[in-house]
């Protein structure tokens, strides 16, 4: 399933000139190219604000994943007393709770490569051992 917002991107090119232009690592893209695509993509967000919007309710956040984890946490519960009937149930929140997860640790993982207090210390010397 896609998102609306996705939709909207997509129809304007600017997610396929960014994905061409992220897939190219030898710094291909030209100047002009890039400051074209993100004053279009400046444009077409503050022409709809909602598009950003829509996808930052979608993000992960603390409430939500506590919801997550207590709603297939009751369900689970549940079915282990014999609710045989929440096996679908159980299946959907299970995959919301990975889901989740996994929205969180691929965000973290992304937003690390560009964390400069971890490019510090992965450029910092070890400190000497105690020995």
């Amino acid at each position: 399933m896609r998102l609306a917002t996705a939709n909207a991107l997509e129809q304007s090119n600017l997610l396929r000139e960014a994905d061409n232009m992220g897939r190219n690592r030898k710094g291909g893209a030209k100047d002009e190219e890039v400051i074209r695509a993100n004053g279009d993509l400046l444009t077409l967000l503050s022409n709809d604000p909602s598009i950003l919007e829509k996808i930052y309710s979608l993000l992960p956040n603390l409430e939500k994943i506590q919801a997550t984890h207590n709603q297939h946490l009751s369900i689970y519960h549940e079915f282990l007393d014999g609710a045989r009937d929440k096996e679908g149930v159980l299946e959907t929140a299970r995959n919301e709770s990975i889901f989740q997860m996994s929205l969180l640790r691929g965000m973290a993982n992304l937003v690390g490569k560009h964390d400069p207090d971890e490019k510090r210390r992965q450029n910092a010397p070890s400190p000497p051992f105690p020995w």
